[in-house]
């Protein structure tokens, strides 16, 4: 089995997405969490921007996200907006892991 850290950013990517479920979903985690537009919450067109997911890939992910109780949702005006839930106490752990194993 050859050492995670021997691998190359994009592998490293493949083996965390494919190793921890949905793909998708762990892509639009990743991009919440390092927020690279810098804005509190993102829409979710911005987040299929980012992601390069189709629009109603990214709704349904974020259904289950904001399920989980990771992302959290809040309406502003006519759009809704998503963002890391920094309250969820699991939020810190998986940034921590995500960040020591060079995923985000």
């Amino acid at each position: 089995m050859r050492s995670i850290r021997k691998e190359n950013h994009a592998e490293v990517d493949e083996l965390i997405e494919k190793g921890l479920g949905r793909e998708a979903r762990l892509r639009i985690l990743k991009f919440l969490i390092k927020n690279p537009s810098r804005e509190e919450s993102l829409t979710k067109y911005k987040i299929a921007v980012l992601t390069g997911l189709k629009g109603k890939a990214v709704e349904e992910h974020l259904s289950k996200l904001v399920e989980t109780g990771w992302v959290q949702s809040t309406q502003i005006n006519d759009l809704k907006k998503y963002r890391v839930n920094s309250r969820n106490p699991n939020i810190p752990h998986l940034i921590d892991f995500f960040t020591r194993i060079k995923y985000v």
